[in-house]
């Protein structure tokens, strides 16, 4: 979507600890317990960051879309698993405290009768809050984890960041008073310094910029500060070799030979699907879980101006999480007028996030094409790239949140079960 770009990476080092809550307001004899976000947060902050970064640093890139967004330690950069990977043991070895598991991925069921099934009936457990690294997401995509040891072992949360309960009050904006029910607790999180855990976004900027910049500015819900890095992506940087997507493509093609290309899209990043205020007053129903263009109203429809059509025929998602943002314009926006109270420093309206690790399963059928030149240009869509698209005049253009790193994904094989 973007001609001689500039592959950018900003590195995020908060030096106060981040507070990661949901924007949901306490409320007096209620709720006086913030609730955590799912970590790690949402790209929305740091993107916002990078930006003010470049343009302090005097660079005027003519546009800037992020292009993945991780946490990171000295080892490397992790995304959340996917949630059709499972790892499972014998019973017997489960019994005798066996810590070698092996490892099996969900998938749908041919005949629809049961849903999900994994390739053995040995007993399995999701992986929903660990973290992979490029090592292991290789071996996932590459289809090498059926049946095999894992390699190394997973990461959680807790090899990341720790957490400490705070106390606080709120107090009125006219009198140095407290609110009534302003007392409050929350969490704030830690990143390991040990390990010189960060967070990493990557930004593929058009136009030119400086080769290094970095500065300090405030994240999270109290502003806390962070040093930001950014420089140009070296080799070492990028998030996947760049011959996996030829490999992928070719098992694809290999599984799905005389038939529609089994193709599924894993999410890296959270999703925010329904971002229009609008249309979410007027049908609220929208669902929160798949993109509109996966509408399940046909089942079997071209999205955009492809020469393929989808099929949507599963998906695994998780509960979404309600995600604020603040309002960093002068003027409400059109279609906020009327509907919400916009203009600099006021709340937005809270979003529904999809959390990462959705996987979506699809069947892609050429259309007036080789399936091998249909593959091809569902990757140069989707791999590396994100499933928040909209119509744009020539191509599919990323939407607001998109740009953002918001729907981050990239593509796999599957085969269906019994």
């Amino acid at each position: 979507m973007m001609n001689e770009c500039t592959r950018l990476i900003a590195d995020f080092d908060p030096i106060g600890g981040l507070t990661l809550r949901d924007a949901r307001p306490f409320q007096a004899g209620d709720s006086f317990t913030a609730s955590n976000l799912p970590f790690p947060p949402s790209p929305a902050p740091f993107w916002s960051a990078a930006r003010k970064v470049l343009r302090q640093a005097g660079a005027q890139p003519s546009r800037l879309q992020a292009s993945g967004f991780a946490v990171a330690d000295t080892e490397g950069a992790y995304f959340p698993a996917p949630l059709d990977l499972s790892r499972e043991a014998p019973v017997e070895s489960i019994a005798a405290g066996n810590r070698d598991l092996q490892w099996t991925t969900l998938a749908p069921h041919r005949e629809g009768a049961v849903i999900w099934s994994t390739t053995s009936d040995v007993p399995s457990a999701p992986l929903a809050g660990t973290f992979l690294n490029r090592g292991q997401w290789t071996s996932y995509l590459n289809g090498e984890l059926i049946r095999q040891r894992f390699p190394d072992r997973l990461r959680t949360a807790a090899d990341f960041a720790a957490t400490d309960r705070r106390t606080g009050v709120r107090l009125r904006s006219d009198e140095r008073k407290v609110q009534l029910g302003g007392l409050y607790t929350e969490d704030v999180m830690y990143l390991d310094r040990q390990r010189k855990a960060r967070f990493r976004m990557a930004v593929d900027a058009e136009g030119s910029v400086p080769d290094r910049m970095e500065d300090i500015v405030r994240l999270g819900g109290e502003a806390r500060i962070t040093h930001v890095m950014i420089a140009k992506a070296r080799e070492e940087d990028q998030w996947f070799d760049r011959d996996l997507r030829r490999r992928v493509r070719n098992r694809i093609l290999a599984e799905s030979a005389g038939g529609p290309l089994r193709v599924k899209l894993c999410l890296l990043t959270p999703a925010i699907f329904s971002g229009n205020v609008r249309l979410l007053q007027s049908k609220g129903n929208t669902p929160a879980w798949r993109p509109y263009w996966l509408a399940d109203s046909s089942w079997d429809r071209k999205p955009f101006t492809a020469a393929y059509r989808l099929k949507l025929v599963a998906a695994l998602t998780s509960k979404p999480s309600p995600l604020g943002f603040w309002d960093t314009s002068s003027e409400p926006k059109e279609w906020e007028k009327g509907s919400v109270e916009g203009g600099l420093g006021r709340p937005k309206p809270l979003y529904r996030c999809l959390p990462a690790g959705a996987v979506y399963f699809l069947e892609l059928t050429a259309d007036g094409v080789s399936a091998e030149t249909a593959l091809e240009q569902f990757f140069d869509l989707f791999w590396l790239g994100t499933i928040l698209l909209r119509r744009g005049k020539e191509e599919p253009a990323p939407t607001y949140f998109g740009k953002m790193g918001f729907g981050w994904c990239v593509i796999g094989d599957w085969n269906y079960v019994g």
